[in-house]
C-alpha cells in the first residue's frame, strides 16, 4: 500500500507534463501561425510596391528604363511571388492539420 502512494503521485505528474505540453505547443502553433500571416501580409506589400515601380519604368519607355523594369521583374518580383505562394502552402498545410 506504501508503494501506491507514490505511484499515484507520479501518475498525476506524467498527466500534468501532457497537458503543459499540448498547451504549449497549441500555444506556439498559434504564434507561429500569426507569424506566417504577419509576413505573407509584408510580403505582399513588397511585392505591389515592385510591380509598381517595375510597371512605372516600362511606361517611361526609355532604353535603360527597361533593362533595369526587367531585372527588377526577374530579381524580385517573380522571386517574392514565388515566397508568397511558398507561404500559401505552408499555410494551407497548416489549415488541414488543425481541421484534421
Amino acid at each position: 500500500m506504501v508503494d501506491s502512494i507514490p505511484a499515484r503521485r507520479a501518475d498525476r505528474v506524467v498527466v500534468r507534463s501532457k497537458r503543459r505540453t499540448r498547451a504549449i505547443t497549441k500555444r506556439s502553433s498559434e504564434e507561429m501561425v500569426t507569424e506566417l500571416e504577419e509576413l505573407g501580409l509584408s510580403l505582399r506589400a513588397v511585392y505591389a510596391v515592385a510591380v509598381t515601380a517595375q510597371l512605372a519604368l516600362r511606361c517611361q519607355a526609355a532604353e535603360q528604363d527597361l533593362e533595369i523594369a526587367d531585372a527588377l521583374r526577374d530579381g524580385v518580383c517573380d522571386a517574392l511571388g514565388e515566397r508568397i505562394r511558398e507561404l500559401g502552402d505552408i499555410e494551407r498545410r497548416g489549415d488541414r492539420r488543425s481541421r484534421g
